[in-house]
Parts: structure tokens; sequence; C-alpha cells
């Protein structure tokens, strides 16, 4: 008899974590994006093949699971909720999928927590995301919640990767101009995308298959520049910590959370050097008794605990 399994799922920005557990032992792998943000159907379709791929050359078919537990961007819209379900179901998933933003999820990990039979978590605090994009999202002990960003690049994100990679191609084209003193900026951005002047710039972001999300590689290069000491990196990196400590307040306030715990989650929270102290100071500073945490659990770990303890009889 083939073994049953559980899994988990943390649909990230540029890649999908998947963890399948059966009643033994457990597997991690990575496949390509399952959220809907920015992609085609197919390309979502293409992912769930490749999921399914890996789970046969484990000799596990989608008839011999009995739950799923996803984290993805983009589920707050109900439609791309069921397109998403959709999609599994008719690659022969006849399961219960349960499918929450991952920023809830993001939450869990932070918590080290995942919901009871009524949907409750046990305890409360909140998180700060940023990586390509950036999120806030709390919850109260009385089970109140509050999300602030999460509307994308279009629209905000800021303080995550692609803004700051936006902001250092604008202090580029400013420093082109005299409206900027020259920075360090220049030059690391022309070498990371081997350009050589402003004019090669222009084309090569105008160009009809660049993507937006691209600008986010260009990230890392501030905390080179803030290193080198230039001043026009050291005040984007400021404006951005800014604009991540925006994100925080509002829930904090609102949800009365000033005694709990926050999570910092995501490459740039985290490995900044540029961003996070002047994060970090301001934190401090606004709300001194909130316990900053790096969570050591991931989202497709919780997923996966969550997906075991509903749906895998011990």
């Amino acid at each position: 008899m083939k073994s049953k399994y559980v899994l988990g799922m943390d649909g990230g920005g540029s890649r999908t974590t998947v963890i399948v557990r059966t009643a033994d032992k457990e597997g991690t792998f990575r496949v390509g994006q399952i959220n809907f943000n920015g992609r085609n159907s197919w390309e979502v379709e293409s992912t769930i093949d490749a999921i399914c791929a890996e789970l046969a050359e484990r000799d596990l078919h989608p008839s011999d699971c009995l739950g799923i537990c996803l984290g993805s961007a983009g589920v707050n819209n109900p439609f791309l909720k069921q397109e998403i379900e959709r999609q599994f179901r008719q690659t022969g998933f006849a399961v219960e999928i349960d499918i929450y933003p991952d920023f809830e999820i993001a939450l869990w990990a932070a918590l080290d927590d995942v919901p009871d039979a009524t949907g409750r978590l046990t305890g409360a605090g909140l998180i700060l995301i940023a990586g390509t994009g950036s999120v806030g999202y709390g919850i109260a002990r009385d089970g109140r919640t509050k999300l602030t960003g999460a509307m994308g690049p279009l629209l905000d994100d800021r303080g995550g990767g692609i803004e700051i990679g936006r902001a250092i191609l604008r202090a580029v084209v400013c420093a082109a101009d005299g409206r900027y003193p020259p920075t360090v900026l220049t030059q690391l951005v022309y070498e990371q995308w081997k350009l050589t002047d402003l004019d090669d710039l222009i084309e090569h972001v105008y160009a009809p298959d660049f993507v937006l999300k691209g600008v986010s590689e260009l990230a890392p290069l501030l905390d080179r520049a803030v290193t080198a000491g230039d001043e026009v990196a050291q005040q984007i990196a400021a404006e951005q910590a800014g604009y991540l400590f925006e994100l925080i307040g509002p829930i904090v306030d609102e949800l009365d959370l000033t005694n709990e715990k926050l999570g910092l989650l995501g490459s740039i929270v985290r490995r900044s050097t540029a961003i996070r102290p002047y994060l970090l100071e301001t934190i401090r500073t606004a709300y001194p008794q909130l316990t900053i945490i790096e969570p050591t659990q991931t989202a497709a770990t919780v997923a996966t605990r969550y997906a075991r303890e509903r749906y895998m009889a011990e």
C-alpha cells in the first residue's frame, strides 16, 4: 500500500517551498511560483505539475494525499483562491485544500503556533515582512487582526526589494542630471546590469521583455553603497526604513501589542546592513517594550504542522 501524506507549502514571491510529510518521514523540495500576482494561469499550472512530478519521484500520487495547507500571495482575492484550488483538483487532488494568505502563515511561524479547531491562535503578536515586497500583520489576544501594506509594487510595497531597487534607479537618474549629488550607486548599477551609461540604462528598463520584479536584484547594492559612506544611499536607507516602520505602528496601536512580540521576516529586515539598523533604532525608540524576534520556524514548516494535526491521525 502506498504511503499517505500531507503537504505544507509556502508560495513565496520567487519560488514555492513544499514539505511532504508521511507517517514516518518528511521531505522538502522547491518549485516555481504558485501565486497569481503578475502570473499567467499556465505558469501556476506548470508549478503544480512540477509538484506532482516531485511526488511521483517519491512514489506518491495525488490520490494518496490526506490534506494540503498552502500559504500564498494573492489569495485575498476569492477568485484567485478558487482558481488555485481548481488547478490542484484537476491534477488529481481530491482532498481538503486550506489556502491562506502568505502573511497569515508567516505569523503562525513567528508565534510558533497554528490555529486550533475553532480557527484561533493561542498567542498575540505581529510580523513585518520585507523581501520582494512588504507587509505588516498582527493578531490581538481577543482574536482581532490587522493588515498593513500587501498592495503590490504598483500601489505600495515601500521598503521592499522592488521599491528599494526603484529608489536606487531614481537616484542614478537624478544624479545624472544634477538633481542629486554624484553617487556610487551609478557605477554599481552599471556593473550589475553590464551597462556603460545612462542611455544603456534607459534602453534596458524600457525593453519590452523587462520585468519590474527584476529591479529587486538591485536592492543589495544599497548595502555596499552605505558601507562606502555614500550620502545618497544613506538617505535612501533611512527613507525605506521609515516606510517599513509605518507598517508596524497602526498594528501595534490598534491591537494594543506594545508588550508582545514582533517577528522580522524577509531578506531586507533580516540581512540588509543598510536598512536594518535604522529600522531597529526607530522601533526600539517608539516601542521599547516590544520584543523583537527572529522566527526560527518557517512558513512551510508550520503549514505542514497544520496539515498534519488536522488531516493525519497519529
